[in-house]
């Protein structure tokens, strides 16, 4: 399977057609440099070679961690794409594994680099839950927060607004790991991982459930989580 296709675009400001190489897959392993541009979200950049204006491109993409035998892959139909690859594991021994899809780049990137850091994205979209039920009110003009594991430094949250970058806030790895020992206990078929589709809407719906479970051991809510 061709990891690569050529493709002809035209410039969006002035017009000019040019051919671009687009990747269809890219594995962390076999394809480190690639995965790096994922990560630092240039491998959907394109510069006119007339003009010089920079523009993004959005594509579908398949990502394979090859630590984890975790697939991400970024669609513009995730419905579909969810049955195609329900229908390839049923009829492919392939390594078990954990599958991803989202039609958002931004998540899509967000997705890789939670993994190049390690951690589990389920207990990351809580954290990211709880940053932003705590911050929404006092940070003007926040609409999202995305997780971000730069190549030097500390973990931390990127808040979002609509079209710029409002603040950030470090992340925090004591809440991440109360949240994460939680969801090992508590949430159902956790070590399954059956679920594709892990965003604020999952996540919301996880905290409740965990809520709960709380609510019926007798426990009260651990401050951050």
């Amino acid at each position: 399977m061709p990891e690569t296709s050529v493709h002809t675009i035209a410039c969006p400001k002035c017009g000019e057609k040019m051919e671009v190489t687009l990747w269809d897959s890219v594995n962390s392993e076999l394809n480190p440099e690639a995965a790096e541009k994922i990560a630092d979200g240039s491998l959907f950049s394109c510069v006119c070679s007339k003009c010089g204006h920079t523009f993004s491109l959005f594509y579908p993409m398949v990502y394979t961690d090859a630590a984890t035998s975790t697939f991400v892959q970024l669609t513009s139909d995730v419905d579909a794409s969810i049955e195609q690859y329900a229908h390839l594991t049923a009829k492919l021994p392939l390594r078990p594994g954990h599958f991803r899809c989202t039609a958002d780049p931004v998540r899509f990137r967000e997705k890789v680099l939670i993994l190049r850091a390690g951690l589990d994205d389920r207990a990351v979209e809580i954290v990211k839950c709880v940053a932003f039920l705590s911050l929404h009110e006092r940070t003007p003009g926040m609409k999202r927060i995305c997780f971000v594991h730069p190549r030097s430094g500390d973990d931390y949250l990127e808040i979002l607004g609509e079209r710029e970058t409002v603040g950030k806030a470090p992340f925090d790895a004591g809440t991440y790991r109360r949240v994460l020992e939680d969801l090992e206990a508590h949430y159902p078929d956790f070590a399954g991982n059956s679920q594709a589709v892990i965003d604020e809407n999952w996540a919301f719906n996880a905290m409740k459930i965990l809520m709960e479970a709380r609510a019926g051991r007798g426990e009260s809510r651990p401050e951050g989580a």
